[in-house]
């Protein structure tokens, strides 16, 4: 996992909150902002403002029930990025297109995957996935 790394992916985004299932979502966003009114947490002489990650979706899946509730909130796109985070849905509501959006916000810092590619540093997709597929730690050595 990496810290430069940020989740940019905007299409062939699949989303789960707990155990919600929304499948490829519409209209992704995943922003982040400082509250001006929070005054920060100071550590030493550096001040560090709070910043909250904000994101948002639409769906064809009606799952009023997740409006309140906090979950594990998880995004992978079809290129093996992930973003994972606990957080809250602040949002349901149903759009005049018929879909429903979703708006979750979190506070701890995310744990973000950068795609297959990037971690295998391959320019072939099915080469870097097939890495993933194939990947052995040491209790899993052949050899033994």
């Amino acid at each position: 996992m990496s810290s430069v790394f940020r989740f940019t992916s905007r299409h062939g985004v699949r989303a789960r909150f707990g155990q919600v299932e929304f499948g490829v979502v519409k209209e992704l966003d995943v922003g982040q902002y400082e509250d001006p009114t929070q005054m920060g947490e100071q550590f030493y002489v550096f001040r560090v403002q709070r910043r909250q990650d904000v994101i948002r979706w639409q769906s064809d899946v009606e799952a009023a029930g997740v409006r309140g509730h906090i979950a594990m909130l998880v995004l992978r796109d079809d290129q093996g990025a992930e973003y994972r985070v606990e957080a809250a849905c602040t949002e349901h509501r149903r759009l005049d297109c018929g879909r429903f959006q979703y708006v979750f916000e979190a506070q701890v810092p995310a744990m973000l995957t950068p795609s297959a590619r990037e971690r295998h540093g391959v320019d072939d997709l099915a080469a870097a996935l097939l890495l993933d597929a194939v990947r052995w730690d040491e209790k899993d050595d052949p050899s033994e």
